[in-house]
């Protein structure tokens, strides 16, 4: 990675933050985030990651004012870590899974009345010590820990365990101070050599690491990582993941022979079911959550085996409030209970109590665990002696030797259980450390210090916190209404700032941005700290806040509703997503259904581009009955305006269900022709239409009969499957026995839809270049949307390999004579309506049809931003548009005349093979500096064993350029092509 001038300008950085790469965890499951709508449904402005100078002493005003909304981070030293394999989906799996979700936060707080103090008036700051702290991921209480480091005198490094995005700017007010140095996890080599790289920039430092804490959840793993490698003070690697991941933290404590709740992890549906149905809960009370989050983030009680299904369909794949896509959901028995936390600070094995808070969870808003404050305890209050034994044993079940630990354990059945517990400080950005201190008299965050870098303070702390000075309590603003933000009722905050336990308060909304109602941490909209010497006057203190956040916030009416209505997608992946997507943004509700196909189709559920803001109304798996699929569309509640083909796979069923629905369609009759490659190629022979001479073969004998009775002279014929994709197994042959082994090869095996060849199809050979015409229609009216020149060739032994494809005018030369004709095939294939994406080749002086599909365009729709910037327009939104509104249809012009810009897609082509060991940083940062550069996505992952390309499953990449003129463009193609030849990808 290159570095970062510190003197850019805000729009320099801006800009610079624009440009995106996102390296994914495998082939095709890829962490996007949301589009701009019309403009960017292949995914948003992902900021890139800073190196070690460009976030050099940033301090934590600086960084507020970098880090903008909607920048969340792909891939971390943890996700990076730990990804596992996962089981094929099957039909019942993608039924139920719920592929899109982010949707962007507003970080910043609007009001910050009396901030934290935090350091007592009485403290200097003074450095006294020419040693260093690191800290890993400074944001919310993180950030506390390395300003009380400072305070003690140490200079404190800041690690961020990768580009972490809106977290970063999770600081508390009132505090700024500038870090020593900053240093970036580099996610874009092994973990080996990423840690590697990071000691030796702190080994190079001038001053000596003394410690490295874990600022933050984020940062648990890479502290543990570094502490053990730079021999610190440390609770060691070995149990990392189990301090980390709910999951086996549950079953390690299980397995010290401490209680732990009943639970599984799981990737698909099926193995939920299984579970359950083992288990039997009675009564049924399951609770449903992601594995890697926090605040109560989508933690669902369900009371039926329907509820399970919905929140794991909710849950998976989607981008959670810590920026991560959900690649795993835990299903835990419901602890019914009071929860309370128990924060602790470690040395050397004792286990010190420094605070206990009991949580007033209750639902609001439809979410049943919100909670709306805290307040602290004694650990002489009932049930906290017990809790605090039992978290002893733990923390010790968990290698927890040193350190803070913030565990969050419910009282059920007359016993603590544990929830969770984090290797960190309290988070919730340090909002209770100034409650802790008046009213305890110290706090884990001073605690924690002490632990790694005064242990004289630490041992003169008491083991447990049975003694207070005052009584202490956290009120977070619960909102119940929604709407644009006008005005904060000023006679409510005047009343609250009026009462005795008040120490101050924080909004974390402002006026003139989206107020949303409050269903987990994430949409709290604000805090207040109370302490106070008397107990009853504190809780009526808090009570009458709780009357007050009813009716304290004045949003702007929202319009009058329309009608609400749905569309059904069927098969609802690849360009099939932004569709849906599409359709979501513009307000309707949005029906999956699945095509009979999708059971077999374990590769094409990833397949998704994932963090699309996107919700399923429903989920609809295949019948044979297609009456009955039309009866469960409608129990939807909702009248459904389209019924629309996501994915290849989903045409012939959205032809039969748009047909028994009475909505606009094709019709069945001619359903198999539009996705039959052989029925489509003699119907459109049959309709006096150029087609290429073909036979569908499922022996030996028939091909050279059919070769017999043909003859092709020269001798060069295409076989390749009758089902599958992105030039798979598509074969040129020069003579019988070429013929004869890549049948054999094809007949029967797997392809990469997952399908089995069940027959092939044996073609003359069309030699010529190879164009596309993406077309939208609308009762018989062809508009031509996008036209594309494929930019193929022979690379790596396979004779058909997709390099690029280059948007062109329907003024350039041969494309009025290719546009007519595929009007007469898609005709003759019985279109009248919707998407078709035509493979047309230009033989021997006019056009002949390779194939066409009736749907969008795929490619998972890396094709749309250069669609954009040239054309202004996309075939997406022309599609739903002609489902949807058509007098917007009426309005795209009837095929591009003109250009407002010119851009490229580029395969990236990998011709090494073995283990991924490096994506070199310094090309890929050559590339995300090129003046055309608009995105780039890296398929492979780092350890996988990678082959040679050679075809659209074995691509290393994509990179979409754009650009005003057509030569950067094209200088910027070439030079990528030189970098597959420099060690782009480096194997050992």
């Amino acid at each position: 990675m290159g570095n970062q001038s510190s003197n850019q300008t805000d729009k320099e950085q801006k800009e610079a933050f624009r440009k995106e790469l996102v390296i994914s965890d495998n082939k095709f499951k890829r962490v996007q985030f949301r589009p701009d709508y019309m403009d960017d449904l292949d995914g948003p402005n992902m900021s890139r990651a800073m190196t070690f100078d460009d976030r050099k002493l940033l301090s934590a005003k600086t960084r507020k004012k970098m880090v903008g909304p909607g920048m969340t981070r792909s891939v971390t030293f943890v996700n990076k870590m730990k990804v596992e394999a996962t089981p094929p989906a099957t039909l019942n799996d993608v039924m139920f899974r719920r592929h899109f979700g982010h949707h962007d936060t507003d970080s910043v707080h609007a009001i910050n009345v009396a901030p934290a103090k935090f350091v007592s008036e009485a403290e200097t700051v003074v450095p006294v010590s020419e040693k260093a702290v690191v800290v890993v991921d400074t944001f919310s209480t993180g950030f506390m820990l390395a300003y009380q480091a400072h305070v003690k005198g140490f200079k404190v490094i800041c690690v961020f365990s990768a580009d972490l995005g809106d977290l970063a700017s999770l600081v508390p007010e009132g505090l700024d101070f500038s870090f020593f140095s900053t240093h970036t996890f580099n996610t874009q080599v092994s973990e080996e050599t990423g840690i590697e790289m990071l000691i030796s920039e702190l080994n190079s430092l001038s001053v000596p690491v003394v410690a490295v804490m874990a600022g933050a959840e984020t940062g648990v793993e890479l502290a543990d990582e570094l502490a053990t490698r730079m021999g610190l003070l440390t609770n060691g690697t070995s149990l990392s993941e189990a301090r980390r991941n709910k999951f086996i933290m549950g079953e390690t404590v299980r397995n010290a022979g401490v209680r732990a709740v009943k639970q599984l992890i799981a990737t698909t549906w099926g193995q939920i079911e299984s579970f359950i149905d083992e288990w039997k809960p009675d009564p049924f009370k399951v609770i449903v959550k992601p594995n890697d989050s926090a605040g109560s983030d989508d933690v669902t009680l369900c009371l039926s085996i329907q509820e399970v299904q919905n929140a794991f369909g909710h849950i998976m794949g989607k981008v959670n409030g810590l920026g991560l896509v959900n690649k795993a959901v835990l299903v835990q028995e419901f602890l019914e209970g009071t929860e309370y936390v128990m924060d602790m600070v470690s040395l050397n094995g004792e286990h010190k109590l420094v605070g206990v808070w009991e949580y007033d969870r209750k639902p609001a808003n439809g979410a049943g665990f919100v909670c709306h404050g805290q307040k602290l305890l004694l650990s002489t209050d009932d049930r906290v002696s017990e809790m605090f034994e039992y978290q002893k044993k733990v923390v010790t079940a968990l290698g927890v030797q040193h350190g803070p630990t913030h565990g969050e354990v419910k009282w059920y059945k007359d016993a603590p259980c544990l929830v969770e517990v984090g290797a960190r400080c309290h988070g919730g950005e340090g909002i209770w450390v100034d409650v802790a201190n008046e009213a305890m008299g110290h706090n884990q965050v001073n605690a924690t210090v002490n632990a790694y870098l005064d242990k004289e303070a630490f041992d003169a702390m008491p083991s447990e916190c049975s003694e207070r000075k005052k009584y202490g309590a956290i009120k977070y603003i619960v909102s119940y209404t929604e709407g644009m933000l006008k005005g904060i009722d000023p006679s409510a905050l005047e009343e609250i700032k009026a009462m005795e336990s008040y120490r101050g308060h924080q909004m974390f909304v402002k006026v003139g941005k989206e107020l949303k109602k409050t269903i987990s941490c994430f949409t709290w909209a604000g805090v207040v700290r109370l302490v106070h010497e008397d107990e009853e006057k504190l809780n009526q203190d808090y009570r009458r806040i709780e009357e007050l956040q009813m009716t304290m916030f004045d949003v702007e009416a929202p319009e009058q509703p329309k009608p609400i209505q749905a569309v059904v997608i069927v098969d609802p992946f690849s360009t099939g997503a932004s569709l849906a997507a599409h359709c979501y943004a513009m307000g309707y509700k949005i029906i999956a259904v699945y095509s009979a196909e999708l059971d077999k189709l374990a590769n094409l559920a990833n397949l998704i581009p994932q963090g699309l803001t996107l919700e399923f109304e429903a989920i609809i798996g295949f019948e044979e009955d297609i009456s009955a699929m039309a009866a469960q569309v409608n129990k939807c509640g909702y009248p459904v305006m389209a019924v629309m083909a996501g994915a290849e796979t989903g045409v012939e069923l959205a032809d039969s269900l748009s047909s028994q629905m009475g909505l606009v369609s094709n019709g069945t009759a001619q359903s198999e022709a539009r996705r039959n490659k052989f029925i489509m190629g003699e119907t459109v022979r049959n309709s006096g239409i150029r087609a290429v001479t073909q036979r569908v073969v499922t022996t030996w004998e028939e091909v050279a009969e059919f070769l017999d009775e043909w003859n092709p002279d020269p001798f060069k014929v295409i076989v390749k499957p009758t089902e599958s994709a992105a030039s798979e197994d598509v074969t040129l042959c020069l003579s019988r026995e070429e013929v004869q082994e890549a049948f054999t090869r094809i007949m029967g095996k797997v392809n990469g839809l997952g399908l089995v060849n069940e027959a092939v199809l044996i073609q003359e050979y069309l030699e010529g270049t190879e164009y596309v015409i993406d077309m939208v229609s609308l009762n018989g009216e062809h508009k031509v949307v996008g036209i594309w020149e494929y930019d193929k060739g022979p690379i790596n032994g396979a004779k058909f390999v997709m390099f690029g494809m280059r948007p062109l005018l329907a003024t350039d030369e041969k494309m009025a004579e290719i546009i007519e004709y595929q009007k007469k095939v898609v005709t003759a294939l019985g279109v009248k309506h919707g998407p078709t994406h035509g493979e047309v080749k230009w033989v021997k002086d006019s056009p002949c049809l390779v194939e066409v599909g009736a749907r969008c365009h795929g490619g998972e729709g890396t094709w749309v931003p250069v669609a954009n910037n040239v054309y202004g327009y996309n075939q997406v939104e022309v599609m739903a548009a002609a489902y949807l509104n058509p007098e917007i249809y009426a309005s795209y012009p009837s095929e591009p005349v003109k250009s407002v810009g010119y851009g490229r897609i580029l395969c990236l082509i990998v011709k090494v093979r073995g283990k991924l060991v490096e994506i070199s940083p310094d090309l890929v940062e050559e590339m995300r500096q090129m003046r055309s550069f608009g995105r780039c996505e890296i398929y492979l992952k780092l350890g996988q064993d990678i082959v040679p390309t050679i075809n659209g499953f074995t691509f290393g990449g994509v990179v979409v350029l754009r650009h005003a003129e057509q030569e950067v463009v094209d200088a910027d193609y070439a030079r990528i092509r030189e970098m597959e030849d420099q060690n782009l990808f480096v194997v050992a």
